[in-house]
């Protein structure tokens, strides 16, 4: 058997090397089986230097490292040869798609399962990630694993199942080398480009600094085609060059090849730490949120992930920067760019019509069409897409149906579940593979569709919380519980002071989606609005949390959502203050929810410079004009105050409340003067009277210095004043 064994194995490697693809052996069975035929191979295949074995157990095999799940992504940037990646303590599809990426051509992936036969029914590690109170991990029907099985059950090559009480699996000796084999000599740690797309994309970097300004680059790629080390390469030279180089991603992991190849250029030692200095110049790293906050000046700025970005900031740096390089994982782990072609590139025509895009398709660490890389598309929907634009021309939304589906119908209509993952993915900035796990195993979900002729154009996820019992609901108000799940009855509990709102029932809208070709037909509000009516009988209120844009503000106050709480501090990654409102239906919601958003709205605009000081203008005043109390009047003396201010040579300083209250006035007036005034002057307005930016800061935003902004507040109250 051990010589049989042997000889099967060195068959699948030669195979493997000869293709420079990866090979997949799905092993099936009992646990310690799978672990004992897994040795075995680990034994023939004698050391190496670059073999990991992904599990939460406790075992010791000879020649190969053993990391923890949740150490997974120590490991990017990496390259390993031997992969072993234990499905029986959980199937963690972002793990898995970030693991099996540092898996080189000719390498070998071991998984180990359940019998595929009964892996539906496995009591899932992951579960608990995926349950809320009142349900358990034993009422998980397991439809992300059918949807598993049914893909690893596909015909590939290189794609071997061995399940216990079988004989070896058979394997053909038909293997075709590719014609073009490209090199895969440790390509990570060279320093230097290793394909031709990832050497255009490097002289594509530089030309962009080097260049004529104000013609961005985007370079767009699958994972694995070297788009950051080609970041990280140009970079390097950049630096030798004694420019100065701002680099802005979701979080600093994503970033660490861009360094890392940064500094093998440079031939300098890097510590792993947010800053690389050689000579004049430097590479810095910045969240989102940072380069939201203040715009560093740069000879260039870098955007890694642009996808994970909120299209509203790239906007935003696209205006404020003239050379700037966008790069983004078309499908990957991290999310995906599509969404971010649809969205955003368009956007990019208009402000910077002379931009340039590069694409990578070779693959720096296998050949193309590698059966790994395929099967990861296909069972995780990296390559999901959302009908085709042409089907929705001259769309009849009276056609429309709106209907809820299950898990179940989704696993076994593959064609349902692909287009309405791609409209998800589409749609939202970052969707990862974690989030099809959570949207065919989320035990408190439901989805709902807007069907055109049977297609997918709209979709929208709900998640039921709350109705839990008066005894937690306490706990939760004093801060001792925090059970997972039931977003929006614990915030509005334990930091709105409303312990009432854990018993009331909630479905919080956590996606909704629609497809780009139709939008601006009122799809969207059509959707909410018959999953308002369809939930009246079963919920107390329909709410949502989400990052606050201009945009999304619209359209939840146009479909009669209140405000109920704001975030107290921006999110990192997209530089937004999270947003709750929401709509009642039961008469019980409607008196809660009217308490909480007029206690919102009372002391929104008293907060404003403690709480959220840097909360985009337009969205402060979008929230008092449309939630504001409208009856707010100012006395003859606070109106006399105003007057001598911008009549007069009143100081501001002595000024402050009355023109404070002049300002909510004028603000509150639906119809009234404050839309008389231009962008500018609104946004210095609200700057320095509600939020209290300091003269300095003022400075920095408008490129003036105290005096000329005075005297433009003082022309403002002079204007108004005389248009009555």
């Amino acid at each position: 058997m051990q010589h049989q064994l042997s000889h099967w194995l060195a068959v699948i490697k030669q195979q493997a090397a000869v293709s420079r693809h990866r090979a997949t052996i799905i092993i099936a069975g009992e646990q310690a089986w799978t672990q004992q035929q897994a040795q075995q191979l680990v034994a023939l295949l004698g050391p190496l230097e670059k073999g990991y074995w992904i599990t939460n157990d406790n075992i010791l095999p000879h020649g190969i490292n053993v990391i923890p799940p949740q150490q997974v992504k120590a490991l990017l940037g990496q390259e390993s040869q031997l992969l072993i990646y234990d499905a029986f303590t959980g199937f963690n599809p972002d793990h898995f798609a970030a693991i099996s990426g540092t898996l080189i051509g000719g390498g070998l992936l071991l998984l180990l399962t359940p019998p595929l036969t009964a892996w539906a029914e496995f009591n899932d590690p992951e579960y608990h990630q995926l349950t809320v109170l009142p349900y358990t991990a034993e009422k998980v029907q397991g439809y992300f694993l059918q949807w598993l099985i049914f893909t690893l059950n596909q015909s590939r090559p290189l794609f071997i199942q061995w399940q216990q009480g079988q004989p070896l699996p058979s394997i053909s000796t038909k293997v075709a080398a590719e014609q073009s084999v490209v090199s895969l000599s440790n390509p990570i740690n060279s320093g230097s480009c290793a394909t031709q797309d990832q050497t255009e994309a490097v002289a594509a970097i530089l030309k962009v600094v080097t260049g004529h300004s104000k013609r961005p680059l985007v370079i767009t790629a699958d994972r694995g085609r070297g788009k950051s080390s080609a970041l990280g390469i140009a970079a390097g030279q950049l630096l030798q060059q004694g420019k100065r180089i701002l680099i802005v991603a979701p979080d600093f992991e994503a970033v660490h090849t861009v360094f890392h190849h940064a500094a093998v250029q440079l031939d300098i030692n890097w510590q792993i730490q947010p800053r690389l200095v050689y000579k004049k110049g430097w590479l810095d790293y910045v969240t989102p949120d940072e380069l939201s906050h203040e715009m560093t000046a740069a000879d260039v700025l870098f955007i890694d992930e642009a996808a994970a970005i909120p299209t509203d900031l790239l906007c935003c740096w696209t205006q404020h920067y003239k050379r700037i390089v966008f790069a983004t994982t078309v499908h990957g782990y991290e999310g995906t760019g599509r969404g971010f072609t649809v969205r955003f590139q368009p956007l990019l025509s208009k402000v910077r019509p002379q931009w340039r895009l590069k694409h990578l398709t070779q693959p720096i660490r296998w050949q193309p069409h590698d059966p790994l890389e395929h099967f990861c598309f296909e069972a995780l929907l990296l390559n999901a897409e959302p009908v085709a634009d042409s089907q929705l021309v001259d769309i009849d939304i009276n056609s429309m149906e709106f209907k809820s589906v299950t898990a179940k119908e989704l696993v076994q209509q593959p064609p349902l579940l692909k287009s309405l993952f791609g409209l998800l993915v589409t749609a939202h900035y970052r969707t990862t593979p974690g989030d099809l796990r959570h949207l065919l195993d989320g035990s408190n979900l439901q989805i709902w569709l807007g069907l055109y002729y049977g297609e997918v154009v709209a979709a929208s996820l709900l998640a039921f919380e709350g109705g839990l019992d008066q005894d937690l609901a306490h706990e939760i108000y004093l801060g001792k519980r925090r059970p997972k799940g039931h977003l929006l009855p614990q915030t509005l509990a334990a930091h709105s002071g409303y312990e009432q709102a854990v018993g009331l029932r909630c479905a919080r809208i956590i996606r909704i989606a629609v497809h780009p070709a139709i939008q601006g037909k009122g799809i969207g509000r059509q959707l909410v609005s018959y999953i308002h009516q369809a939930l009246a009988e079963k919920q107390d209120y329909l709410a949502v949390a989400y990052g606050a844009t201009l945009q999304l503000l619209d359209f939840w106050q146009s479909l009669g959502f209140l405000p109920l709480r704001l975030g107290l501090t921006r999110e990192p990654s997209s530089g937004c203050y999270a947003l709750i409102m929401a709509k009642p239906v039961s008469p019980a919601a409607i008196n809660l929810l009217t308490e909480i958003t007029a206690r919102f709205n009372q002391q929104f605009i008293w907060l404003l410079a403690e709480l959220w000081p840097d909360l985009n203008y337009q969205i402060v005043t979008h929230i008092l004009r449309y939630h504001g109390n409208n009856n707010v009047v100012i006395s003859s003396q606070d109106q006399q105050d105003v007057y001598a201010f911008g009549f007069g040579n009143r100081l501001y300083e002595t000024c402050i409340i009355p023109l404070r209250h002049w300002l909510q006035w004028l603000i509150l007036q639906k119809e009234g003067q404050w839309l008389l005034l231009s962008s500018t002057e609104q946004q210095l307005w609200i700057n320095k009277v509600l939020q209290q930016h300091s003269w300095e800061r003022l400075q920095k935003s408008f490129g003036l210095s105290k005096k000329p902004l005075l005297k433009q507040m003082r022309q403002t109250v002079q204007q108004l004043m005389c248009s009555k």
